[in-house]
Formats: structure tokens, C-alpha cells, sequence
């Protein structure tokens, strides 16, 4: 996790760890063209986002999970974000798909672009839905299956429980 964003009424007013940015304090998302697009669509469906791989401003990718808060039953309070550095996710994907001779394949199914790609094998896959987002994950032996790999295993990815389907 490469930080966490905390906008009452949709105003940045705390930011963890505060080092990272400390001028995107007070920064108000209706006035910034860039990211009130995906603010606006969590607040009105009243659903939890995962974005990206989008360019970050301190550089790089990353990957941000937006998540509207609701009080006292439909007051919109604001909005909590987690932004992950995806090229540090995606370079540790690739190395442990390497390290167990899998190649890996994710696509946004929004854009139809690859986000990741490992080889150009492909032997299944399996649909990547956190929250309203959804990627199509693509997975294969290079040579053959690792005996590990005849499986595949549900789970959890958290901090903020983000559905996950894993093939190992």
C-alpha cells in the first residue's frame, strides 16, 4: 500500500503516511478534472471502485481503491481511497509466476487492454471482480502445470476485503 486518502465532502483532509504528498492536502476532487470522474461515479452507485493502472503524480502506476462511507444510513460522508503501487504488485506478480513457471495475463474487462502479461500462453481463466471493477485473469504452465497449480483456491485479498479468485 502506498498510502491512504481520507476526503470528508469530498476534500482531502488526512493522508497516511503525510511525507508521500503533503500538497494534495485540501485538494477538493470536484475541482480536479483527473480523478472527480471516479469519486463521483463511487459516491452515486454507492459502490467501492478499484481503478487503474493509472499514472500517479508522484510517478509511476498505480492501482486506487476508492470506497464511498455512508452515515446514519444514506448521508453521504465521503470517501476513503488505498492507493497501491502497481508497479511494484504487478514486478512481484511476475517474479513469483516466474519463479513457479506460470505465465499470467490480466485484463480490464472496462478497456479490453491487457494489464499485465507475463507470456502469450493461455490455458484458463478466471474472473478478477473487485467490487464494480472486473479483470479476466489468464494463467498457463509454460512447460506443464506444476503439481501446486492443479488446483484452484478462493480467497481474500485485504486490507479493505477485496474479492479475489487466486490460481496457484
Amino acid at each position: 500500500i502506498g498510502n491512504i486518502v481520507i476526503a470528508p465532502d469530498n476534500r482531502i483532509t488526512d493522508r497516511f503516511p503525510l511525507a508521500c504528498d503533503e500538497k494534495a492536502l485540501g485538494l477538493y476532487y470536484p475541482d480536479n478534472p483527473k480523478q472527480w470522474p471516479g469519486v463521483e461515479k463511487v459516491s452515486q452507485t454507492r459502490k467501492a471502485i478499484l481503478a487503474g493502472p493509472l499514472s500517479l503524480e508522484q510517478g509511476g502506476q498505480g492501482l486506487i481503491y476508492r470506497s464511498p462511507v455512508f452515515i446514519e444510513g444514506d448521508h453521504y460522508w465521503g470517501i476513503i481511497s488505498v492507493v497501491i503501487n502497481a508497479d511494484t504488485l504487478f514486478q512481484r506478480l511476475l517474479v513469483e509466476a516466474d519463479e513457479h513457471n506460470v505465465a499470467l495475463t490480466i485484463v480490464d474487462l472496462d478497456s479490453g487492454k491487457p494489464v499485465l502479461r507475463s507470456h502469450t500462453f493461455r490455458l484458463c481463466f478466471f474472473s478478477f471482480s473487485p467490487s464494480s471493477s472486473a479483470y479476466l485473469v489468464g494463467c498457463s504452465g509454460r512447460h506443464s502445470w506444476p503439481k501446486q497449480a492443479e488446483k484452484v483456491r478462493v480467497g481474500t485479498v485485504t486490507p479493505i476485503s477485496v474479492p479475489a479468485t487466486f490460481a496457484v
